[in-house]
């Protein structure tokens, strides 16, 4: 072969080459790149956490999750905490313990300023998971929303808008958040519920009130993040092992988008006793009767024994029909039902028969209406005493020394009776 046909055959060669590595190239600029699964990772998943509001049911704060598409620039909210004052049956569904919540997905930023507004704390973490985990996420929350999936029945402790989120970030952790949380906190439900409702003087004593001694009984770790702070706080020191074999930390970045300036955050760290509370409350209530029975004045006495014993009646009657005719199964086995219930409204057939002077006199020169008078108030303390006895046998074991602390005094003082004048 003579040189000029070799020279031509290199020079077609090497145009043959430059036309196969252009043609690559062309087709690599118009593929998209693909990421460790093969698809390009357009999702960001979040945890978002809110501060406490004002209203009751806002004391512990509020959760939810976010994703953002930046394939269609979509960004949504995902709440499970939703339900509605205007629902049908709403007040005698409640009533009954049958708490009809909705998951529910709302426009992120109109969201978040809304709570901006309401001047809670907002907090932002950004979730550390793989492509699939997160198109994992987001179907499921899509599959939730949606009418016939959305609606579940609540419950405070095993089932609300925290717990569902700390079951979702399980399963996409293979079970790692589980295992990790499933040890002793130290702590009871009745502990962490008093936690958001300490700073409000009368709801903390009702609630402590209204919760049995089931909710005495030490919890997990896991138990403990059915408040949105304590899960908050897990997240943030929790990590997994993923697909890889990588350990990763669940939280990659954390936002403050809003720092209240009127909520204190929930704290998470044990706070000291308030019994004390229920020694000041008591003396609230029964100052007025020692007064007036140092004065003389028995029948301001007696309006203002009857009207306390009506009020007081009033949560002694929710206990009772919580107890016993409906599904909010932290009221069962309460002792506190010795204290108040509806038999503080005899109160006011008794005290309309020592003011109308019936019934017969007996032989110290005393009515029989005013003997079952003071029967009845001192059956008032021995039911007190012996609810704080029963709750104190480890079986039946209910802290309830804040309520006996509350009502203790009052009984007592509707016990003294006006000194015979000589």
């Amino acid at each position: 072969m003579s040189s000029k046909k070799i020279q031509c055959t290199l020079a077609l060669l090497i145009l043959f080459s430059f036309y196969q590595l252009a043609a690559a190239s062309q087709q690599l600029n118009e593929s998209p790149v693909p990421s460790f699964s093969g698809q390009v990772d357009t999702l960001n998943a979040y945890l978002i956490v809110f501060g406490r509001d004002s209203p009751m049911y806002s004391w512990w704060g509020h959760i939810g999750l976010a994703i953002q598409d930046s394939k269609n620039g979509s960004e949504y909210i995902y709440d499970f905490g939703n339900f509605s004052f205007e629902a049908k049956d709403f007040f005698t569904n409640f009533a009954k313990g049958r708490l009809w919540f909705l998951a529910l997905r709302l426009p992120f930023t109109p969201y978040v300023e809304n709570m901006t507004e309401s001047d809670r704390d907002i907090h932002l973490y950004k979730l550390n998971l793989g492509i699939e985990k997160k198109k994992a996420m987001q179907s499921f929350l899509e599959w939730n929303r949606q009418k016939e999936n959305r609606q579940y029945l609540y419950h405070h402790y095993r089932d609300n808008c925290a717990t569902r989120i700390r079951d979702l970030l399980n399963d996409l952790t293979d079970g790692q958040l589980l295992e990790a949380t499933d040890l002793p906190s130290g702590k009871t439900l009745r502990e962490l519920t008093r936690q958001g409702s300490r700073p409000y003087f009368f709801g903390d004593i009702l609630i402590s009130f209204l919760l049995s001694g089931v909710n005495d009984k030490p919890v997990t770790i896991w138990d403990e993040m059915f408040l949105p702070g304590y899960l908050e706080r897990t997240v943030l020191s929790f990590s997994y092992t993923n697909e890889a074999g990588t350990v990763l930390p669940l939280v990659a970045e954390k936002m403050i988008l809003h720092t209240s300036s009127i909520f204190k955050p929930v704290p998470v760290e044990p706070a000291f006793p308030v019994w004390y509370r229920g020694i000041l409350a008591g003396l609230l209530f029964a100052f007025p009767a020692i007064l007036l029975i140092m004065l003389r004045r028995k029948t301001l006495f007696d309006i203002y024994r009857m009207a306390f014993l009506c009020i007081a009646g009033i949560p002694g009657s929710i206990l009772f029909f919580m107890m016993f005719f409906s599904d909010h199964d932290v009221t069962y086995g309460n002792w506190n039902i010795l204290i108040l219930s509806p038999l503080c409204f005899l109160i006011v057939p008794l005290t309309i028969l020592i003011w109308k002077k019936k019934g017969k006199v007996l032989k110290d020169g005393t009515r029989l209406s005013d003997v079952m008078m003071r029967i009845f108030c001192h059956t008032l303390c021995g039911l007190t005493l012996v609810s704080f006895l029963a709750s104190r046998i480890p079986r039946w074991k209910q802290d309830n020394l804040l309520i006996v602390a509350v009502m203790a005094l009052p009984y007592l003082s509707f016990c003294l009776r006006e000194r015979k004048k000589t």
